[in-house]
């Protein structure tokens, strides 16, 4: 649909510049890119990246907010990135327009009517190595980087007219790296034309030199659209370790990677349509440091674990796990987390509400919740069925307690609920094929129900009946 062809919008479009104008003070202004530092396209200095401000003349008719919030519109309905920074990107870059002021309303749509689905590969490049560290999962692989994803990353720098390979591959080489698989997102195509309409109106001046207004606006925009997307990479890292880190693995704490010193993002977009045209976006931060912990080979180790005992391969793309087990898997890697931060009562908190998840049901009691998970694991934990129970009601007793009367959990409570919780989503993936759906759950909770009944009346069941409902008996 695009923009509406309104004569307020227009008189704004049109007033809208980078360059300060004389009478300023008649204008409204805001910043569009920031002040940035760092080093060229070529190997000189680290130089220093003007900040611009959008200049614009609104009314009330059709204020600057009303703007952006039609753009967020617009950008929202292609699954184009959306944020504020991206926003002024866009309007920043439009004003590079040469002819935007004979039809502003119109060039703005080009500019929306331009977005594509374009290739994009990911690679999170730590500054060390580790020796024969390997491991995979969903569709991240952490590894040194060298051989295949080496000359991967030579190919696409290349292809995308991008010199970070050449400039920085001796110091690249065997780093520790972790790159997602690539995958399809939104990007404007327009720039690549509007640069050489630059070029035809004002000369040559698409340069990498630090100081040319299309350099440093297109750069800025490409950079924000990065910054989104590497947003997205690490919500997927998080997401993905959720259930291997269920079943025993380390946690890969993403909040520290991506603050690591001196490890560098890299976005690169290729495949545009109709053309080789690509960009390259490498991003340096840095805070503090990450233990790995030997965490490949727990991984590979749970992974052959999951596959072999489970019927679980993580690394085929075909897998289905049900939602009950993802609702599950969620809280355990919120549970995990809070650990890693010393925030031992909100990570006993968020085990135990995983179990209410699986097993508290509209109007079902602590007890009723406690009996279920004691005949989940009191096998596999080596002990008897009224002895979990005490533990689980001890369990929902500190729950209480800590969220009513701010007492603390006691640290032997939070060990036991993590074993437990691991006990039980072993449970349900043993029983996940049928546990699809919210009947199939309600199906799996009476068949339990039928089990501690006979229990409580004395009357011994076999094992398979157990063994049919995935609990381990072995």
């Amino acid at each position: 649909m695009g923009l509406p062809t309104i004569p307020a919008l227009e008189a704004l479009l049109g007033s809208l510049t980078i360059s300060q104008p004389q009478n300023s003070s008649d204008y409204k202004s805001v910043v569009a890119v920031e002040q940035a530092f760092g080093s060229s396209n070529t190997k000189t200095p680290t130089v220093v990246y003007p900040e611009y401000k959008l200049w614009y003349q609104d009314s009330p008719q059709f204020t600057f907010d009303a703007l952006t919030r039609k753009l967020r519109s617009e950008l929202e309905k292609t699954n184009h990135p959306h944020n504020e920074g991206i926003i002024k990107a866009i309007l920043a870059a439009y004003c590079l327009e040469p002819k935007r002021k004979d039809r502003p309303i119109d060039y703005l749509n080009k500019i929306l009517d331009s977005i594509v689905s374009i290739e994009l590969s990911q690679i999170f490049i730590l500054p060390f190595s580790l020796d024969d560290f390997s491991c995979s999962f969903g569709s991240f692989r952490i590894q040194n980087f060298d051989g295949e994803r080496f000359s991967q990353l030579e190919y696409r720098c290349k292809k995308a007219g991008c010199d970070y390979f050449d400039r920085y591959k001796d110091d690249l080489k065997g780093k520790l790296a972790i790159q997602k698989t690539s995958y399809s997102v939104k990007i404007i195509q327009y720039w690549k034309d509007l640069v050489r309409k630059i070029n035809c109106e004002y000369g040559s001046i698409w340069q990498y030199s630090g100081n040319n207004h299309s350099d440093n606006i297109i750069y800025n925009y490409f950079e924000q659209i990065s910054n989104d997307y590497a947003n997205k990479f690490w919500l997927t890292f998080e997401k993905e370790q959720h259930l291997l880190t269920a079943a025993g693995a380390n946690f890969f704490d993403e909040r520290s990677l991506k603050q690591f010193p001196f490890g560098t993002f890299v976005s690169i977009f290729l495949k545009f349509q109709g053309d080789s045209y690509g960009y390259g976006v490498p991003l340096t931060k840095g805070i503090f440091a990450f233990n790995w912990l030997g965490g490949d080979k727990k991984i590979n180790k749970i992974k052959d674990r999951l596959k072999s005992e489970f019927d679980t391969d993580i690394d085929d793309d075909k897998i289905s796990i049900p939602q009950t087990i993802q609702q599950f898997i969620s809280f355990f890697g919120k549970a995990k987390r809070n650990l890693l931060d010393e925030q031992f009562n909100e990570s006993f908190l968020n085990f135990v509400i995983a179990l209410d998840l699986v097993f508290g049901e509209k109007g079902a009691s602590t007890k009723s919740i406690s009996e279920r998970v004691a005949l989940i694991t009191f096998k596999k934990l080596a002990n008897n069925f009224l002895d979990q129970k005490k533990k689980l009601k001890d369990i929902y007793d500190a729950r209480s307690k800590y969220v009513h009367e701010c007492q603390t959990v006691e640290t032997k409570l939070l060990e036991e609920v993590e074993v437990i919780c691991q006990e039980v989503f072993f449970c349900m993936l043993r029983h996940r094929n049928y546990l699809q759906n919210e009947e199939d759950l309600k199906k799996w909770q009476k068949k339990i129900d039928f089990l501690v009944t006979a229990i409580d009346a004395e009357e011994l069941q076999p094992d398979s009946k157990y063994e049919q409902i995935g609990i381990w008996v072995k």
